[in-house]
């Protein structure tokens, strides 16, 4: 796994190849609200989806500038750290047949849903993350 040395938050900045204000602006440290009015502090666009249970789903699409960078730690990081054998999102070869599959015939599945999952998320912990990475 051959990832790039990054030991510093100037460092990822130079790779992300913005300047290091600008990485706190998108790690959005301060939180800015979604449910406020949208504004140019906002990294995302949002869109309501219902679910299949009639309730409603946010879909945060992130804008075109904090998509590249996305994507930049994506093919240059996280494409290059093996996945949990467990996982199946997101992974070629595998989808909710192969994850459902060794749960079939149980006396009993459990299934649940993580709330405001990402929002819990914050730039503390991605650093910590990538850190331990290397």
């Amino acid at each position: 796994m051959a990832l790039p040395q990054l030991p510093t938050l100037g460092d990822l900045a130079m790779w992300l190849e913005v300047e290091p204000d600008e990485l706190d602006w998108f790690a959005d440290r301060w939180r800015v609200p979604a449910q406020s009015a949208a504004t140019p502090l906002h990294h995302y666009s949002y869109k309501a989806i219902e679910k299949r249970d009639g309730r409603c789903r946010i879909i945060e699409v992130p804008k075109s500038r904090l998509r590249a960078l996305q994507r930049k730690v994506l093919h240059g990081l996280l494409d290059r750290v093996p996945a949990h054998d467990a996982v199946h999102g997101f992974r070629r070869g595998r989808n909710t047949v192969t994850f459902a599959a060794p749960h079939a015939g149980k006396a009993v599945v459990i299934r649940f849903d993580l709330m405001d999952f990402f929002a819990s998320v914050h730039a503390g912990r991605v650093y910590s993350v990538l850190r331990a990475l290397g």
